[in-house]
């Protein structure tokens, strides 16, 4: 019981850390695109 729920809690943990990964990079690029789009426009 402990174990398994030990497992779900592991899961969600690198799921959670994951996302917030997936959030910042996807946050990185938007500004890179969006400094990109200022150079070009000067």
């Amino acid at each position: 019981m402990t174990s398994t729920f030990e497992r779900v809690l592991d899961q969600i943990g690198t799921a959670v850390v994951s996302g917030a990964i997936a959030v910042g990079s996807r946050r990185r690029i938007d500004e890179a695109s969006a400094v990109r789009a200022n150079v070009y426009r000067t």
